[in-house]
């Protein structure tokens, strides 16, 4: 999808507007292919990591974010980011 290329190697936050026309893109033309959400350890409790690998058009790609938890600080800003990887399945 010519439209994903212009995202691919993207690091921003989750306010960005880009990070909303990713997802967006990906709900309608991916196919979700894994889903993984890792919980933090005692030294990194300020978010959670998400990583979801879609197949669009035969092509795998990763997104991964950050979510908060209760402990995340008021006005803390959480990261997303976005690749071509090789296929999983």
């Amino acid at each position: 999808m010519e439209q994903l290329k212009q995202f691919i190697g993207k690091i921003g936050t989750t306010k960005d507007t880009s990070f909303g026309e990713l997802a967006t893109l990906l709900d309608e033309a991916g196919i979700v292919v894994q889903d993984r959400e890792i919980f933090p350890n005692a030294t990194a409790k300020y978010f959670d990591l998400v990583t979801t690998v879609y197949r669009v058009e035969g092509k795998h790609y990763e997104l991964w974010y950050q979510v908060f938890t209760p402990y995340t600080p008021k006005g803390a800003v959480s990261s997303y980011g976005f690749r071509e990887i090789d296929p999983i399945d």
